[in-house]
């Protein structure tokens, strides 16, 4: 007698309430990144897919500046993810440089507001690693993350000394 073992009965035994969670997945789209959109596109629709159905999340792009969450480029935040909620054709503009912190210090503002505070908590960046802006903002970063967990998805290349102090995780 086998048992089947789904995403949502890993998350929580079956009875069990699970807790809501909260995602943000962030995907670099700095020119370093040009070569590898249909890459990226598909590790997100395949991260999206396989998160349970309780789960919020908001997905963005960034390069320099702050993310873009722009529904008109395929971003957004939606509940439940699904991968058919984002066509992400804003990757398709990549250029510039890259600027990670900043971005990823609003994702972990955005996930310590309001009830997301009580939510499992995770970020998920798919890049090739390599910062190039804002670098003095790190120690910011580590301030704001608390005990978000942050998960790096390498795709083009796998740059590690920027993230070292950040990520929790390496894919």
């Amino acid at each position: 007698n086998t048992r089947e073992t789904t995403a949502e009965s890993v998350i929580a035994p079956s009875g069990q309430a699970r807790l809501p969670m909260s995602f943000v997945l962030l995907l670099d789209r700095s020119g370093s990144m040009a070569a590898h959109t249909e890459e990226v596109r598909a590790a997100a629709h395949s991260f999206l897919d396989a998160l349970p159905e309780n789960a919020s999340c908001s997905v963005g792009a960034f390069s320099e500046g702050n993310a873009s969450y722009r529904e008109a480029e395929g971003f957004g935040v939606r509940l439940p993810c699904r991968a058919s909620s984002f066509s992400l054709e804003g990757l398709d503009d990549a250029e510039g440089g890259t600027n990670l912190y900043m971005p990823l210090e609003s994702a972990y503002h955005w996930l310590s507001r309001g009830n997301r505070g009580t939510h499992q908590r995770l970020v998920i960046v798919i890049t090739d690693g390599v910062l190039n802006q804002a670098l003095g903002r790190e120690q910011l970063v580590r301030d704001a993350k608390g005990n978000i967990r942050t998960f790096v998805y390498h795709v083009g290349g796998q740059e590690e000394r920027f993230l070292s102090s950040i990520a929790d995780h390496y894919l």
